[in-house]
């Protein structure tokens, strides 16, 4: 694993939801490299925002299937649920962030997270709650 960032940035986060959206865009990447593993993680810090990006050299996605990623049940793996990017892009939505997904089929995939800096202070926070498992 590569890592390219010069400071920890700070986020106001749930950090029980960054972690299962970190640990899930991690075990994807390392599952898209089957011969070379190497995946490199680029924070860029603004004012606002922090962008997390993960970078594998993967087998990457087609068109058909990239248009996909992000719905509930959708999956390549012979034994997966289709439920890790949905949930993905549930968590980030929670935060008011974006993801996207860069890709190209044999040369990998770049996710990237964008975050704001500041937990909004609104309704989401109940479904934050609910995407944990409470409320």
């Amino acid at each position: 694993m590569v890592k390219e960032y010069r400071c920890t940035p700070v986020l106001r986060a749930d950090p029980n939801l960054l972690e299962r959206l970190f640990l899930n865009l991690t075990l994807n990447a390392v599952q898209a490299m089957k011969f070379s593993v190497e995946l490199r993680i680029r924070v860029v810090e603004s004012s606002k925002n922090v962008s997390i990006s993960f970078i594998d050299k993967g087998c990457g996605m087609d068109k058909g299937v990239q248009e996909k990623i992000f719905g509930p049940f959708f999956t390549t793996k012979a034994a997966g649920t289709g439920l890790g990017l949905f949930l993905c892009k549930k968590y980030v939505e929670a935060h008011e962030g974006s993801i996207e997904v860069k890709t190209e089929p044999g040369l990998g995939s770049t996710f990237t997270v964008s975050l704001p800096r500041t937990l909004p202070a609104s309704p989401r926070v109940e479904m934050i709650e609910v995407l944990r498992g409470g409320v």
